[in-house]
């Protein structure tokens, strides 16, 4: 059989010793999808709902390759926060990494956490790697395991957004091979533009409105000039004209690793259609993602995460789409690359199961008392008006 003959093949030793190495291959495999005509371990991560046979067999009969693997990553940051942490978790949804959330409550769980000495920067969001963690998990025990860890080498504990988010990349083989300066301006300008969102809620009320009408279509503009140069043809060798035909586009296109990196996020002709609210039916064809390739890589998700943040923090309920709206009628190119990422399975997963609501103003209050930081003039405003009391009645204020 074909499985047999990967295993054995002299053509290509990696692959031969790829095949040899996976655990269950070929008859357990086989075994599995001819009893349910695919893998059920596979449900969750692709968002289908298991039926009752299959979560039978997962609790009690798979094989160990079949079964839930605990995670070994921790992101830490503030509990019930998004801020510079939700990157990081887009990037491990995109990747697929089975990760834990830890929150950090109190002002005691951050000094014992900071004290620890694990901690670099004395700065969060924070990635431990190597710890096998059953959600959820508390303050305290990640302490406790990372000091009995102290001495494993195998141990990882990552901090900055950007730093965590290459991290994880790297090891998913989501980094752009062929173009990584266009990776890294992207990702630094979405740094930037992204910060001036992320402290308005730490400023004044009328922030988030400033960036809005201001930051938010500079920036829409210059990511839409910035995708076009990779949406574009190149001009044909004979001519210098540039050739419009779909197959010359597709042929022009650089390979953005081997297949099974493509694999891992999906390319052009694996990604799943758009839904109704997300796609444009008058959108270019696209044939090349941010990073210039053709499977989309860590930035992509990144400036998804970019999207979502603006449509989340700076419009009501009211206004449901009003970002994606917005980036379709100003930036089709940037919208269609977008809604692309946004129709993988694991990121429909991601948005089903693991996106915490937005944060709110107990969530700034509770992080400024955390760290001795200055209420916002707004939240100070309200807590002089609640410290004051209600106003007297108008009668005893007239005698």
């Amino acid at each position: 059989m074909l499985a047999r003959r990967l295993q054995t093949s002299a053509e290509d030793a990696d692959l031969a010793k790829f095949f040899a190495e996976l655990p269950g291959y070929p008859l357990e495999h086989y075994e599995c999808v001819r009893r349910f005509g695919r893998f059920p371990h596979r449900n969750a991560c692709l968002g289908r709902p298991s039926a009752p046979a299959e979560t039978e067999w997962l609790a009690s009969e798979a094989p160990p390759w079949a079964r839930p693997t605990t995670p070994k990553y921790a992101l830490v940051y503030w509990h019930g926060g998004r801020g510079l942490a939700e990157p990081c978790r887009y990037v491990l949804a995109a990747c697929r990494v089975p990760f834990v959330d830890v929150g950090v409550r109190t002002r005691d769980e951050w000094r014992a956490l900071r004290d620890s000495g694990r901690l670099p920067f004395d700065k969060l969001p924070v990635l431990v790697e190597g710890l096998d963690l059953a959600a959820p998990i508390s303050v305290a025990a990640l302490v406790a395991a990372l000091e009995k860890k102290k001495e494993d080498t195998k141990l990882t504990v990552l901090a900055e957004t950007g730093a965590i988010c290459r991290h994880v990349a790297r090891r998913a083989g989501l980094l752009a091979s062929e173009t990584p300066e266009r990776s890294d301006a992207l990702h630094d300008a979405l740094v930037e533009t992204r910060r001036a969102l992320y402290t308005a809620r730490f400023r004044h009320a009328a922030a988030r409105s400033i960036f809005l009408a201001h930051e938010w279509p500079r920036a829409v503009a210059r990511l839409e000039r910035f995708v076009r140069d990779v949406a574009e043809p190149k001009p044909t060798r004979a001519s210098g004209r540039p050739d419009w035909r779909p197959e010359a586009l597709a042929r022009d296109a650089p390979e953005d690793g081997p297949p099974l990196r493509r694999r891992r996020l999906g390319d052009d002709a694996a990604a799943a259609d758009v839904s109704s609210s997300s796609s444009a039916s008058a959108t270019p064809d696209v044939v090349r993602f941010l990073a210039g390739g053709r499977a989309p890589t860590y930035v992509d998700v990144l400036c998804l995460e970019f999207v979502d943040f603006v449509q989340d923090d700076c419009y009501d309920d009211a206004q449901p789409d009003a970002a994606w709206t917005y980036l379709r009628a100003r930036a089709p190119t940037l919208h269609a690359i977008l809604a692309k990422v946004k129709a993988l399975p694991q990121m429909r997963h991601h948005y089903r199961t693991q996106r915490a609501p937005p944060p709110d103003d107990d969530y700034v209050r509770r992080v400024c008392a955390t760290l001795d930081l200055p209420l916002p003039s707004y939240l100070a405003e309200d807590a002089a008006e609640s410290a004051a009391g209600p106003p007297p009645p108008e009668d005893s204020a007239a005698s």
